[in-house]
């Protein structure tokens, strides 16, 4: 049942392949680990998200960075996010809450 439903809901979304999980933070994990990333690469976070987004970095062997985020936004500060980029960065999670 699961199955078809992905290969159903992939169709209806013009892809050619679907992964139904039981939950957000199983599809962050999910898409996190499909980026191939080394062992203990970082990935940038933000300081104010749910924890499964920095928890789904750990799961996935590698190690949220977090960075602090704008008053007005509650999304990254860029400038924060700057600061904490190194060599071991290869990703960051961006977060949109509280705006529509």
């Amino acid at each position: 049942m699961e199955r078809q439903f992905a290969e159903a809901f992939a169709a209806y979304c013009g892809s050619r392949h679907g992964v139904a999980t039981d939950h957000g933070s199983s599809s962050l994990v999910l898409a996190i680990e499909s980026l191939g990333l080394p062992v203990g690469a970082e990935i940038l976070v933000p300081a104010m998200t749910w924890v499964a987004t920095a928890t789904a970095v750990y799961e996935a062997n590698l190690v949220p960075v977090i960075v602090d985020v704008t008053a007005s936004t509650g999304c990254f500060d860029p400038a924060a996010a700057a600061v904490r980029l190194t060599e071991r960065t290869k990703a960051l999670i961006a977060v949109h809450h509280y705006r529509s």
